[in-house]
């Protein structure tokens, strides 16, 4: 539509009927159209629930702040906190200014807050030790361990134990929070152990055998945890003493750590309260808050409640042996810890005539095996009773492990030697009659590339020596002492091998060893040992 407005007096009419058109009904109904905006943006979530938003969108009522007071707790809401965040920033700034001297301790303990706070868990990861040392020390099979996760093994434990099974699921949960918490901490002490090792994160669906501490596989993992929370303790201990010689800190032996030896320490319990009760606080008009930290008496409260009467750490675990793990040295130890004699053949034989079945052999050994690895290491009473020391030691069923009453009523701790080495003997033969390879023999050690002469030459000087004493001292080094050759000794003379096995045994050789052809070398153990099987 086309307007004219070239004369003042149409354009005047113009603008105000545009004006009441236009202009008035917007303006009218602009407090309207606000309040609908305003309530559409009380239901926005978007904009209702971020603080900022409503302070952009004027929504909340302002707060009336002609009545407060410094007694208001309004006041105070943008006051700078008082928290161990600024106790820290106080000691940078302390040790920025020349300052350090006076507090190295509690520099030192800032530093390392995060670890210090892991070593009261110590004693719990060490009980856990205690109790499978006691339950499960030279009972639990290895594969078993490895292949179970833990909780597998924890519904296996006997139900008529539910107060164990609680407490090792209680202290297996403290070992994998402990654990998840400072692999990522570990030092390059501990990562010798294995390097990779600090990379697996611990649940109950991992391995069992990572809560045992051994030294190798896979019990690096506890022997690893174990030794940073100890060496943490005892490098904080030591450095504590480099700056004042006189804080003296004793060395107590890891098995007999009281729970007062271990630096027990959580912020919000021991340093926070000490910040909040050591810290002035100033509010001045038309200044900035002022902090004041007294961090010389922090230190010393700190040092009071939480250092002081700490032991250095002596980290020398007795070993786990899994079932089966018996080695040769446990002999000389055996011998040194019970006297050993030997049990007359006529006894043995009435002893393996009871034993009809191979599983009444292979039970009774486990248990023997069992009684040497304990022995070894606690010592006992020659004249006991094995069924004694199995039933009231060791609390197994000693009905479950010797089917024989031979046996039952004859063998004492004296005999553990030669009863082991008699149904170790027995068990070989056993499975070597049933067509079956007894041993674990690597193949470097199975050869038969001798010419048949020499076999029926070695059979036939056989008759000058006592067959059944040289069976015994072959299946002995077999089960002993082969594990611990290489290919390096198989050219060795099987005479030789023997008589350097039997010089570290320390014992000796009644066994006329001479007759043993030289032809006859290490590699070829197993075949002699099948020569003798055969005609013993």
């Amino acid at each position: 539509m086309m307007v004219d407005l070239t004369s003042v007096q149409i354009r005047n009419q113009y603008e105000n009927a545009f004006d009441q058109k236009f202009i008035q009904p917007f303006f009218n109904s602009l407090d309207d159209e606000l309040l609908r905006f305003n309530k559409f943006l009380m239901a926005d979530h978007c904009i209702n629930d971020s603080p900022l938003m409503r302070k952009i969108f004027e929504l909340d009522t302002e707060l009336d702040f002609s009545n407060v007071t410094v007694m208001s707790p309004q006041l105070w809401l943008y006051k700078q906190s008082v928290s161990v965040e600024s106790l820290k920033v106080a000691v940078q700034l302390k040790v920025a200014a020349g300052g350090a001297n006076d507090i190295l301790i509690l520099e030192k303990f800032l530093e390392q807050e995060s670890v210090l706070s892991l070593i009261k868990e110590l004693p719990l990861i060490l009980e856990l030790q205690k109790i499978l040392q006691h339950e499960f020390n030279y009972k639990l099979d290895k594969k078993t361990a490895v292949n179970k996760t833990v909780v597998e093994f924890l519904s296996d434990i006997n139900a008529s134990k539910p107060e164990l099974k609680k407490k090792v699921e209680k202290l297996i949960k403290c070992f994998i929070k402990t654990w998840n918490q400072a692999r990522g901490l570990f030092t390059e002490r501990q990562k010798r152990l294995e390097p990779n090792l600090h990379l697996i994160k611990l649940d109950n669906k991992c391995s069992f055998a990572y809560f045992i501490a051994a030294g190798s596989d896979h019990g690096l993992c506890a022997s690893m945890l174990i030794d940073f929370l100890a060496f943490q303790q005892n490098e904080f201990l030591e450095e504590c003493h480099l700056i004042n010689h006189a804080h003296v800190f004793q060395h107590v032996p890891i098995l007999q750590l009281k729970e007062t030896d271990i630096i027990s320490y959580e912020q919000n319990c021991d340093l926070l309260p000490l910040v909040l009760l050591n810290c002035d606080y100033s509010l001045g008009i038309g200044k900035a808050p002022k902090i004041e930290h007294n961090l010389e008496i922090i230190q010393r409260r700190l040092f009071e409640n939480v250092i002081f009467g700490k032991a250095l750490i002596d980290k020398e675990l007795i070993p786990f042996f899994y079932r089966g793990d018996i080695k040769s040295l446990n002999f000389p130890l055996l011998r040194s810890s019970i006297q050993q004699t030997d049990i007359p053949y006529s006894e043995q034989k009435r002893m393996l005539d009871e034993m009809i079945d191979i599983a009444d052999i292979s039970i009774a050994l486990r248990a023997v095996e069992t009684v040497i690895g304990i022995i070894t290491s606690t010592g006992g009473d020659c004249n006991m009773y094995l069924r004694d020391y199995l039933s009231n030691i060791l609390r197994m069923n000693e009905q479950d492990y010797i089917v024989s009453r031979k046996m039952h009523d004859y063998i004492r701790l004296t005999h553990l030697y030669s009863v082991w080495l008699m149904l170790t003997v027995e068990q070989a033969c056993r499975i070597y009659t049933s067509k079956q390879i007894p041993f674990h023999v690597k193949e470097s050690f199975m050869s038969e590339n001798l010419e048949k002469k020499v076999v029926e030459k070695m059979e036939k000087l056989l008759h000058h020596v006592d067959k059944k004493e040289l069976l015994n001292l072959i299946t002995e080094y077999i089960v002993l002492e082969l594990p611990l050759r290489n290919e390096a000794d198989i050219s060795l003379t099987l005479s030789e091998a023997l008589q350097l096995y039997k010089d570290k045994q320390g014992t000796i050789v009644t066994t006329c060893l001479e007759y043993i052809s030289d032809e006859f070398l290490l590699k070829h153990i197993y075949l002699f040992w099948e020569i003798l099987a055969s005609h013993v």
